[in-house]
């Protein structure tokens, strides 16, 4: 069962009840707009909020807490969705009907998931600076050693030259840079504007009475009326120009990265077209990608696609040897180009529809997979549950997907040129 509630002004919840899992998972994110300060900021904050409450101190204390509460699991983290930045905190807890005294262990565990989000460990009216400081050395080394992932560096450096001068090109965790600028007094500022003044959106799956789910998340995260005002999207319809750009590493593999725009790909219409373009281009287990430039031409270790509906960009990312750049870029173009004048088999086509309804089923069986699912289209203002979609993509035929090819052009060719 699937229920949508307003909490308060600015305040959603999702609720997605079921009893297929032995624990219940809930999903509370705050949403503020992309930029380098909130970035950094954000994902410095997740990192000491989880390391102490104003009655745990540390995180050995908190730790022992949550152990004592049938092994309460909490988290924090950052991740962007279109141009949105969220910060997200996470509990697991499991179901009340398995505990061995009765006792509501959603309840006892909200409280201290609470403490996370709002009272966190300030001895001073303000984060503790040796914490600001440890994280902020942990966050710094973590960046300096993503270079090492050549194919997700790539990745990000594709990204960034895509959309120069679009806060998409900024990645979820920030910059070095803004993050030097941080300090336990600044951090705490940022804090409390989110805390007061983001829009929240909550997804809980699991089992909890509907009304009594409702009251107590009001009454356990005391979130303040705040306007729902969703950050703007700069979304490039059509790439007029095919910028491309090379860049050594020292590596054996080269990695091949292509940016695309897709046009409009959020609306009710189009969504269960892209969704089947998706699996006939790159994700279902016969899909153009995967049989013709990898199995058939044997020009790539791998070749696979990525994309981001709410900012209408996509990117297909390739490991390559560097003198296969020009065949494998033209061999995967094609196969888009194929797409586009409806050059779709019949298996191509039902083999695309059985991944990709498979795909929704399987969303249950993961409390995660559930909670991103709604978010995400609370996000992009399409909300509808899985079931639903499974019938407009029922729906599509081999001219839709063509449709939605058409729309696609590419914008990037970034090559990590390998040693």
């Amino acid at each position: 069962m699937y229920k949508r509630i307003n909490l308060a002004d600015g305040v959603n919840l999702t609720g997605v009840f079921s009893d297929k899992h032995k624990t219940n998972l809930l999903l509370v994110s705050f949403i503020l707009p992309l930029n380098s300060l909130n970035a950094a900021s954000l994902n410095l904050i997740s990192k000491v909020l989880t390391g102490g409450t104003s009655s745990h101190s540390d995180f050995r204390s908190l730790a022992i807490a949550c152990e004592e509460n049938y092994s309460l699991s909490l988290d924090a983290f950052t991740h962007k969705k279109g141009e949105s930045l969220l910060l997200s905190f996470s509990m697991s807890a499991l179901k009340n009907k398995y505990s061995l005294y009765g006792e509501d262990i959603f309840r006892e565990g909200l409280k201290l998931f609470s403490e996370i989000i709002f009272s966190p460990f300030m001895p001073e009216g303000v984060f503790f600076g040796d914490y600001v400081n440890r994280e902020k050395e942990s966050v710094k080394e973590l960046i300096l050693s993503l270079v090492n992932n050549k194919p997700a560096y790539a990745l990000r450096q594709a990204v960034k030259l895509m959309c120069e001068n679009e806060p998409y090109a900024i990645p979820s965790y920030g910059d070095l840079e803004t993050l030097e600028s941080l300090d336990n007094i600044k951090l705490t500022e940022i804090y409390k504007s989110l805390i007061s003044s983001a829009p929240v959106e909550i997804v809980f799956t699991g089992e909890y009475d509907t009304d009594e789910l409702s009251g107590l998340i009001n009454s356990q995260l005391p979130f303040s009326p705040r306007k729902y005002i969703l950050p703007e999207v700069s979304r490039t319809e059509k790439a007029e120009i095919v910028k491309t750009f090379t860049e050594k590493a020292d590596a054996s593999q080269s990695t091949l990265v292509l940016g695309f725009r897709t046009g409009d790909i959020i609306s009710d219409k189009n969504y269960a077209a892209f969704t089947l373009f998706n699996e006939v281009f790159s994700q279902s287990p016969i899909s153009k990608l995967f049989m013709n430039v990898r199995e058939r031409l044997s020009l790539c270790y791998y070749c696979n696609s990525l994309s981001d509906r709410i900012k209408g960009v996509m990117t297909v990312s390739a490991g390559i040897d560097r003198e296969s750049f020009e065949i494998a870029k033209n061999a995967i173009l094609s196969e888009l180009e194929d797409i586009k004048r409806g050059k779709i088999t019949e298996d191509e086509f039902h083999s695309a529809l059985r991944s990709a309804l498979s795909g929704y089923r399987e969303l249950y069986d993961s409390q995660t997979s559930v909670c991103t699912y709604y978010l995400s289209r609370a996000l992009s203002g399409n909300i509808a549950t899985p079931e639903e979609e499974m019938k407009k993509i029922s729906s599509v035929r081999v001219e839709d997907i063509s449709a939605i090819a058409k729309n696609i052009t590419l914008d990037t060719v970034f090559l990590l040129e390998g040693n």
